[in-house]
């Protein structure tokens, strides 16, 4: 599968379940996450591996911020935030990027916090589709 990099790629799960305002109350309502791979935090990402130009992304990378679920403005039900960080839960067994195995498109991510609320997300799409990760 193709490598994942800083340069692109979306990360998405659900359900989402946020704490939702309603005017009979607060309830919990399911969104879709979506994690964007361009938003990763700096110093999470590669510090000299590059591929099409662009830092690559590894296990240790953390998305620093996901999206979808606002109208939850009562936090999830697992992690208590909106808007909360991704991380990769799956990523290659033979590839390693500065020590630290590689991630690429399919990859397993758990969204919304450090607790996650979402443990079904996935990259969906891919970073860049020269370089690949074969396992």
């Amino acid at each position: 599968m193709f490598a994942s990099t800083k340069q692109g790629g979306i990360c998405q799960g659900a359900p989402d379940v946020c704490k939702t305002p309603s005017p009979s109350g607060t309830v919990p309502m399911a969104y879709v996450n979506i994690a964007m791979c361009n938003q990763a935090k700096g110093n999470t990402c590669s510090k000299k591996v590059k591929i099409c130009g662009k830092v690559a992304l590894s296990k240790k990378t953390v998305i620093a911020q996901s999206s979808g679920n606002e109208p939850g403005s009562g936090g999830g039900i697992v992690s208590s935030k909106i808007k909360g960080p991704a991380k990769y839960a799956t990523c290659s067994q033979k590839v390693k990027i500065e020590g630290q195995p590689a991630v690429y498109f399919g990859c397993s991510v758990l969204q919304n916090g450090d607790n996650p609320n979402v443990y079904g997300g996935s990259q969906i799409a891919p970073s860049q589709t020269k370089v690949m990760i074969m396992e």
